[in-house]
């Protein structure tokens, strides 16, 4: 059994075509990937397939979604300790503000926040605008 066959077997999902090239895909990408751009790459799938597939691979704790300062929603793969009841992707993200890809910066730490009692948090986003490492060498190289 290959490597994408046995995240998705480690995940409890079905092994299928659409699922073994979307996760091929989100694997190779360095920036989480939004659904319109997956579609374009899986052109042998309709749209709701790959929405489906999104959607099982979030609810696994395989992907979590990114959505940028305009609603879309970008996909990128958790760290392995994302499971499908608590997803541990509490990193901050990088929007670029030229090329608009989102990109996950694991390697930056996050302080604990602190709520106050009286309320109940279930998430944290926390993202970050600039200029991803390659739009800043193609502003150097201008």
């Amino acid at each position: 059994m290959g490597e994408i066959e046995q995240i998705l077997k480690n995940h409890k999902l079905r092994i299928t075509a659409i699922r073994k090239r979307t996760l091929e895909i989100l694997r190779k990408s360095e920036a989480a990937l939004a659904q319109s751009e997956l579609e374009g790459r899986l052109s042998e799938f309709d749209r709701v397939t790959i929405y489906r597939t999104l959607t099982s691979f979030e609810e696994s704790g395989l992907v979590h979604r990114i959505v940028n300062e305009s609603g879309v929603g970008n996909y990128a793969l958790c760290v392995d300790a994302c499971d499908s009841d608590h997803h541990h992707d509490h990193h901050l993200h990088l929007e670029c503000d030229n090329c608009g890809k989102v990109y996950c910066l694991d390697e930056v730490v996050i302080p604990e926040i602190k709520i106050p009692a009286h309320y109940k948090a279930h998430g944290l986003k926390i993202t970050t605008h600039g200029l991803c490492s390659s739009c800043q060498e193609r502003a150097t190289n201008q």
